[in-house]
């Protein structure tokens, strides 16, 4: 009896620091059945959350309304949430649950910092410092783009080139 007792407050004081370190770990995690859809675990940030909750429901329904769960087991997917102005990141993994059956683990994880520093790596590329202007590389790829969808659709076009004497002294003085 004593030993029954001992291995049963093991059990749950493990089950709480494991839920201790879920709600602390600054993701979303939800855990629900593979077939059904039926939530069976959620930390706290997926429950209380707002953004976290709405994206991950969202996911979930997306990937339960496909013919193939299993496909979607596996993959991650980028979320814009419009209200929040958030940007998540949520993957999908396959587990077995404690009572044996087949749970898809659904974690979500805020990327917000890392798409703006995409955005901003990406517009430094393309535009001039000074100016805010595109730049020759950005130019160069945008007229090849438009060149090929004329061709495709034949059509006929014209390109204007404005060179102005010394711009490039004015600019890298200024």
């Amino acid at each position: 009896i004593a030993q029954s007792k001992v291995i049963n407050n093991s059990l749950i004081s493990s089950y709480d620091v494991l839920q201790k370190i879920l709600d602390n770990i600054g993701s979303g995690i939800i855990v629900c059945s593979r077939y059904s859809g039926n939530i069976l675990f959620e930390n706290e940030m997926a429950a209380n959350v707002q953004e976290v909750r709405d994206t991950i429901r969202e996911c979930l329904e997306d990937v339960f309304t496909c013919e193939d769960v299993h496909r979607s087991t596996g993959a991650s997917m980028e979320r814009y949430n419009t209200e929040s102005g958030l940007w998540f990141e949520v993957r999908f993994s396959e587990l077995e649950w404690i009572d044996g059956s087949e749970v898809i683990v659904v974690t979500s994880v805020d990327i917000t910092q890392k798409k703006k520093n995409q955005q901003k790596i990406e517009f430094q590329a393309h535009n001039d410092f000074l100016t805010g202007l595109y730049n020759r590389m950005k130019c160069e790829s945008d007229l090849k783009t438009i060149i090929n969808e004329a061709v495709r659709d034949g059509v006929k076009g014209a390109v204007l080139f404005i060179d102005l004497d010394d711009f490039k002294h004015i600019n890298d003085g200024l």
